[in-house]
This record gives C-alpha cells, sequence and structure tokens, in this order.
C-alpha cells in the first residue's frame, strides 16, 4: 500500500457539446471505479485504471477539495470491490491538450452511456474561475452534485428534466417474509399511488423523490442503490421509480390533511392500484427486491 499523501484538488467540470477534434484518435485509458462512501462532503472511492488500484478519500465540495489517495495491491482491492456492488461507474478518460490545459474528458459506458463530462484541474482558485472554455464544452456543472461521479454512480444518469418526466418510489419494508408498501392517495383525492414529484432543481432526482415521500406520506427512508424501474404513464408521460427502505413511518406530516395513508402487504397493494402501467411496472420492481 503506498500512500500518495493529501493535497487540494481544485477542479472544473463541464458537460460536453460535442467531441473535439482528433479526440478518438487519441488512446483512451479505462477507468472502473466503485464507492465504499457517498455524502455530501466525503467520498471514498476504490479505483482501477489500467489494471493498478486506488482508493481515493475526497472532503468538500464544488470546486475546490481535498484529495488523498491510495495505491493498493490486488488482493487489498478484490477484499474491498465487492462493497461497492450498486454503486459504480465505467468510463474511458481521454488526456486531451487544448490551449495550455490537460482535458480529462470522460465518455462514460454502461448504463451512464451516453454521458460525456470534462474535467480540468487549475493551480489555483483563480485561475479556474478565469478559464474560459472552448466552444466544444458546454455548461458548466462543478457545483452541480448530481454530476459528480459519487452521484452517478448512486443515482445513475441525470435525467433531462422534461415536462413528461416523473420521479417517484416503492416505499417497502418486509416483515419475515412477507412484503408490505405504503400507499397514498393523490391530492384531495380517492384515487391510491406511490410518492411521486417532478424534478426539483439543486437536488438528484432519488433526493427530491425522498423529500416528496416525507412531505407526502410522512415517510423516512433510503433509496436501495443500483434498482430502478422506467415505468409509461398515460398521455406519454414517464415515471422513473425507484425502491424505497422504510425507516420510518411519522404520525404527522406536511400534507396530512389533504392525503391519506395505509400500509397494506404487497398483493393488497396491487389491488388498490388502479393504473395498469404502474402495476406491472411495481410488480418487476418488487420481483428485484424478493430476488
Amino acid at each position: 500500500m503506498t500512500d500518495s499523501g493529501t493535497f487540494q484538488e481544485i477542479e472544473r467540470k463541464f458537460l460536453l457539446k460535442h467531441l473535439p477534434a482528433g479526440l478518438t484518435r487519441l488512446k483512451a485509458m479505462e477507468i472502473e471505479q466503485g464507492y465504499l462512501v457517498q455524502t455530501e462532503t466525503r467520498e471514498v472511492r476504490i479505483r482501477c485504471k489500467d489494471r493498478a488500484w486506488f482508493m481515493t478519500v475526497k472532503d468538500g465540495a464544488g470546486l475546490q477539495r481535498g484529495e488523498r489517495e491510495i495505491e493498493l495491491t490486488r488482493e487489498q482491492a478484490m477484499a474491498l470491490w465487492p462493497m461497492t456492488k450498486g454503486r459504480r461507474v465505467a468510463k474511458k478518460r481521454y488526456a486531451y491538450p487544448c490551449e495550455g490545459h490537460m482535458l480529462a474528458i470522460d465518455l462514460f459506458t454502461g448504463a451512464l452511456a451516453p454521458l460525456r463530462l470534462c474535467e480540468i484541474e487549475f493551480a489555483s482558485v483563480e485561475a479556474a474561475k478565469a478559464y474560459q472554455p472552448p466552444d466544444f464544452l458546454g455548461k458548466d456543472v462543478t457545483e452541480v452534485s448530481k454530476y459528480t461521479n459519487a452521484s452517478l454512480a448512486l443515482h445513475g444518469k441525470p435525467h433531462s428534466g422534461r415536462t413528461g418526466e416523473k420521479f417517484g418510489c416503492l416505499p417497502f419494508f418486509k416483515k419475515g417474509k412477507e412484503l408490505y408498501v405504503v400507499l397514498a392517495t393523490k391530492q384531495r383525492g380517492k384515487q391510491w399511488t406511490f410518492p411521486k414529484c417532478r424534478s426539483r432543481a439543486g437536488k438528484t432526482d432519488t433526493e427530491a423523490v425522498l423529500m416528496k415521500s416525507y412531505e407526502k406520506a410522512g415517510l423516512i427512508g433510503t433509496i436501495l442503490p443500483g434498482l430502478h424501474e422506467k415505468c409509461p404513464l398515460d398521455g406519454g408521460a414517464v415515471l422513473h421509480l425507484y425502491p424505497m427502505k422504510v425507516a420510518g413511518i411519522l404520525n404527522e406530516w406536511p400534507e396530512k390533511s389533504i392525503r391519506q395513508r395505509r400500509v397494506v402487504k404487497f398483493k393488497k397493494a396491487m389491488q388498490m392500484l388502479d393504473d395498469p402501467g404502474l402495476v406491472k411496472c411495481v410488480q418487476a420492481l418488487a420481483d428485484k427486491l424478493t430476488r
């Protein structure tokens, strides 16, 4: 195990409008990384790049973060790697020289394709803020948490935010072998459903779903990583459904006066839902939970 020490990483991140000239003629580095810890201000990851393994701890968020990297033996890495299941990303990284800077251009593969990001490191905060990106770079997402690699590993590819997209969860818990779910009615209505919302600025889709689960049904829980179903809804809309393991059910919640809530066995819940597309989607997600 080799420790490279701690240093300050000053880095800006951009989406790509298009690939720059000559990029694919360069040799790409194959990178796969998984996360042991992911919070708002700390990440601990295991990374394999060109057959070498590293553990990296990053502290902070946004433009400037502390970073400490330790090289691992393959045996050490293999002992830790299974702990990152469901929290991994894979990508091809190109080192692209441009206007005096070396750009790290990442083309994500697997479930994150065709996402493309560019990271650029700087010697100082002043140099980072003064940087004028070339025309093939798009939106600056340095301060957008949903584009961190850790968030991508945990929550998946950020959605477009189109009006036809919604995000929801299947709130569940188990008693023995029995699966229970929590339903809530639509606002001032009698139709039973699950907590849903649209994308919220500054939050990942799953963070928005957790907030709405509390507001609409008084639920506290966690989204299970690596599981997700895309459900077609009436009118061409799409619901991205995630499993939420319920940790607490509150007696009081913000929308209690306008919604009902019920905890029922899974089979009963399927009878209470009146949208066939949602029933099919929920069943597919539940099958994954009970494998």
